[in-house]
């Protein structure tokens, strides 16, 4: 899906923005642009990357000399899949500031991503002159040596990245993976057992061991390594397909097919495991079972030949020589030298009693199988996906260490953590007041009774939730709520609470939670009665403290913004005493400042008036293991589990196994 397509009409929001955030006084235009960038920079780590780019593109305007929001909305491009135009953001960043170590390394993914790898490998060089030590340009040079099929030098990449970085373990992955590309097994095997060695909870790792034990026949341990992957990370569909061709070639017919109907179910569009699935299907007589799964096939791919010769044979099978002769034709039409597909089309020709047909096709055949008779046809049951050749029509599509080339990702200080289930246990994060829910997550979004009066005591213009993750704007969404700024951005706003409150949310709607906290501070100054702006006062800060990134830059200031969120959750629970969230979002901060008594005591209390809080009892279990109290925090790990956030059961396990 081309997401770019998106990126058009934001001129009248852009417009907006400008009359919201650049005052009238020219003095204060380069404090302002600062400022919308800053914005913008949040909307990245929260990976908001559609509303980021609107703040780039208001900076862009005023100032288009700079050369930061260029590459900050190259990188948001990026995020969005849009690598041209991250390519061409960059190249402008560069072209103001040729200095930008990352705009070459941001460039040179982009690159990567469509095709232009020799352009990418340039880039990559060019930040290494920069940054000699930086082991992420170092690797994605390696990338780029294997796009280029110079597996020796990805090689050398790969091992010099080792010597600059303590996560080694992606690294060794990816040398394993040019190992394999260079035919090298024993190299690849050897790159694994180290990267599983340093994280015996990296699924990738146990996949692409998989996929080495699969090459090797080696389909029992293959199987068991897609088996501990599956484990580790729940429904995938690429680890179902690959444990389906293993399980096929060990000829467990019913446990491929399981694994193909599981990807079916994750993404009915699979081609690989509709087309597999349906070979199967025939093999066991699900004729109609395995018609529906080709047509699916060619719904999706209309000129998937295979798809059509198979659909062919079932027809024929089935009695629909009709349709069996149109397919059959098709394919003739495109391989004219096919000698199998004269003699399947004489028969179903036969079965409709035209004789002549028959037989003119069955001599073709005939005369085509005489004339290849000495080509060897190799004895295997499978092809590799690009393996077009017609012949191979009946045998299914396997695992290939090409199609296991991750594509390149840029990862940025900007972005909000790139989450790996395996490598990082953190907390469930706090909820927040949103008038966004998003429904396509499990759990998450809170019901409140608090909330529900807080809605309707200040008339607000939405339905208001508390969530964890909040849903992605649209661009009209966006626009609504610039409009009610700007209709809201008079003296009357500055001295009606209701007004305050409203606005408020509408900042954090757009992410701009510098000014959601001033207008909270005001409201304060009017009215010190209201518990949810201390709660919300809080979360802004919490947003705050996030946006400054995971350093330990600004240490001392990152602490006084937890200590002074703190301080507002217990002005808003002596005003609230049974306002079950806020307990649970204050433990959450006390657990960033490694209180962790105190949080344990803040959990308790939660649940004890939300006893089904699964949040809390993942929470609490984490917080009890970081103090050594394991079977604590196993017994609530479990609960939690039970209450629906089933990676709890990933972490029970790891640490039963400590335990151990």
């Amino acid at each position: 899906m081309h997401l770019y397509r998106f990126y058009v009409k934001y001129l009248s929001i852009a417009l907006i923005l400008i009359s919201i955030l650049l005052p009238i006084q020219q003095a204060k235009s380069q404090i302002n642009t600062d400022r919308v960038m800053s914005i913008g920079k949040n909307a990245l780590y929260f990976e908001d990357y559609v509303l980021a780019m609107q703040y780039f593109n208001v900076v862009i305007g005023a100032k288009p000399y700079l050369a930061e929001p260029y590459f900050c909305r190259a990188v948001a491009k990026i995020n969005l899949e849009d690598y041209v135009g991250a390519d061409a953001d960059c190249s402008l960043a560069l072209e103001r500031n040729p200095f930008i170590v990352s705009a070459y390394h941001c460039r040179g993914v982009a690159r990567l991503n469509i095709g232009k790898y020799e352009d990418a490998l340039a880039d990559f060089v060019k930040g290494l002159e920069l940054d000699e030590y930086n082991s992420a340009l170092t690797t994605c040079k390696g990338i780029a040596y294997v796009q280029m099929k110079k597996y020796e030098e990805a090689r050398k990449a790969f091992s010099d990245a080792l010597h600059k970085t303590t996560n080694k373990g992606p690294i060794y992955i990816y040398r394993a993976k040019s190992n394999i590309m260079a035919g090298d097994t024993v190299a690849a095997l050897d790159d694994v057992e180290k990267s599983l060695a340093l994280d015996k909870y990296d699924a990738d790792a146990y996949a692409f061991r998989g996929m080495i034990r699969y090459l090797k026949k080696d389909f029992k341990d293959a199987v068991a390594d897609y088996d501990e992957a599956l484990r580790l990370v729940g429904k995938r569909a690429d680890l179902y397909v690959n444990r389906g061709i293993a399980r096929y070639e060990m000829n467990d017919l019913q446990g491929a097919m399981s694994d193909y109907d599981a990807v079916v179910a994750l993404d009915e569009d699979n081609v690989v495991a509709r087309f597999n699935r349906g070979l199967l299907r025939m093999e066991v007589g699900n004729w109609n079972g395995a018609e529906q799964d080709f047509a699916h096939v060619i719904l999706v791919e209309p000129d998937n030949d295979m798809a059509i010769y198979n659909r062919g044979i079932i027809r024929s099978h089935i009695g629909n020589y009709k349709g069996a002769i149109e397919d059959f034709s098709n394919i003739i039409n495109e391989y004219p030298d096919f000698a199998q597909g004269y003699y399947a089309r004489a028969e179903a020709k036969r079965r409709r009693l035209d004789e002549k047909g028959a037989r003119l096709d069955y001599n073709t055949g005939y005369v085509l199988e005489h004339k290849q008779k000495e080509e060897k046809q190799d004895s295997l049951k499978t092809r590799k996906k690009k393996d077009k050749s017609i012949k191979k029509y009946n045998r299914l599509i396997a695992a290939d260490p090409e199609d296991e080339q991750r594509r390149v990702a840029y990862k940025t200080n900007y972005r909000g953590k790139v989450q790996n289930v395996n490598a990082e246990i953190t907390l469930q994060p706090n909820y927040i007041p949103s008038y966004y829910a998003d429904k396509k997550e499990v759990g998450g979004v809170a019901y409140s009774l608090f909330v529900k009066h807080v809605e309707q005591t200040y008339k607000l213009p939405r339905q208001l939730y508390l969530v964890t993750n909040t849903e992605k704007l649209s661009e009209r969404q966006v626009y609504e709520h610039f409009e009610s700024i700007k209709r809201a951005d008079s003296k009357n706003g500055w001295v009606d609470k209701n007004k305050l409150l409203a606005r408020a949310l509408d900042y954090a709607s757009v992410q701009d939670y510098a000014a959601a906290y001033d207008d909270l501070n005001a409201y304060v100054q009017i009215d010190k009665n209201e518990p949810f702006v201390y709660f919300f006062i809080a979360e802004m800060l919490v947003m705050k403290y996030k946006a400054l990134g995971d350093g330990d830059e600004n240490a001392m200031m990152k602490s006084a913004i937890l200590k002074l969120a703190l301080d507002n959750y217990e002005l808003c629970e002596r005003l609230a005493p049974d306002f079950a969230y806020c307990y649970y979002n204050e433990a959450n901060v006390r657990v960033m400042l490694k209180d962790y008594s105190e949080a344990i005591v803040k959990y308790t209390k939660a649940l004890t008036l939300s006893p089904d809080l699964a949040e809390a009892y993942f929470n609490r279990g984490l917080t009890f293991i970081y103090t050594n109290k394991n079977d604590e925090g196993i017994s609530d790990l479990s609960k939690a589990g039970e209450r629906g956030i089933y990676s709890a059961y990933n972490v029970i396990k790891r640490y039963s196994e400590n335990k151990k």
